[in-house]
């Protein structure tokens, strides 16, 4: 089955985000950012067992570079999967910070603190 991109409606936006600080500790990924509200914005991305940041990179047809997404059917867990290495819920997202660049994560549920 081909990649698919969902929108995430998590109550975050990464449109006209700042550049996210990134930090991975004993295998949870922190992110935070600010947004266009100048809002503080933290995402905890739980048993995070793959992450890249992409500075400069071509993106999907029909997927916008300032959104998250969460990807279905992924390539990346696919491959992982065959390494056995994955949580036991294992999600993929994009989060696609507009000319700054995107985070991909493969991790557990990612969480938002308030």
């Amino acid at each position: 089955m081909a990649e698919s991109f969902v929108p995430l409606t998590a109550g975050f936006s990464t449109a006209d985000a700042d550049c996210p600080e990134i930090a991975y500790t004993r295998g949870e990924l922190l992110v935070k950012f600010k947004n266009w509200r100048e809002e503080l914005v933290t995402l905890r991305f739980p048993d995070s067992v793959a992450f890249r940041w992409e500075a400069e990179a071509a993106l999907p047809e029909g997927v916008r570079d300032d959104s998250p997404y969460e990807v279905i059917d992924s390539a990346w867990i696919a491959e992982l999967r065959s390494f056995n290495a994955l949580p036991n819920e294992p999600h993929h997202y994009l989060l696609c910070f507009n000319a700054q660049g995107n985070l991909n994560v493969v991790s557990g549920p990612l969480a938002m603190e308030a």
